[in-house]
């Protein structure tokens, strides 16, 4: 079964690790909004309902202004902030190679579920 995580915001900008294509997942997520839409966290969430979400990353999607655009990784959240000396955080399209302003950008990473 393929479940579609969001990463992003501040979450991902305080302690996100970078995320690729065939990398394999154990991640907390919860959900907020009335759609079930899951979001990864790596922070305490007492008092919330929370879900495991473990496999494979199959796709990654970054969205910008409302438009999906499929990339190849996304960069840690100290990349995306400018604090990362070997990764400048740069987010490229990956059938474009267009180059994607990753510091406003909100990521749907699509898993392959193993339970």
């Amino acid at each position: 079964m393929r479940v579609e995580v969001v990463i992003g915001d501040w979450d991902h900008h305080c302690c996100g690790d970078v995320v690729r294509r065939g990398d394999r997942v154990d991640w907390t997520c919860y959900s907020e909004a009335a759609d079930g839409t899951l979001h990864e966290t790596h922070h305490d969430l007492d008092g919330f309902p929370v879900t495991q979400v473990r496999g494979t990353i199959v796709h990654l999607l970054a969205r910008e202004t409302g438009q999906l655009t499929r990339i190849d990784r996304v960069p840690s959240g100290r990349a995306l902030c400018g604090f990362d000396p070997d990764d400048d955080g740069t987010v490229f399209g990956l059938e474009s190679g267009a180059e994607l302003e990753g510091s406003s950008l909100d990521f749907v990473v699509v898993v392959e579920h193993s339970h």
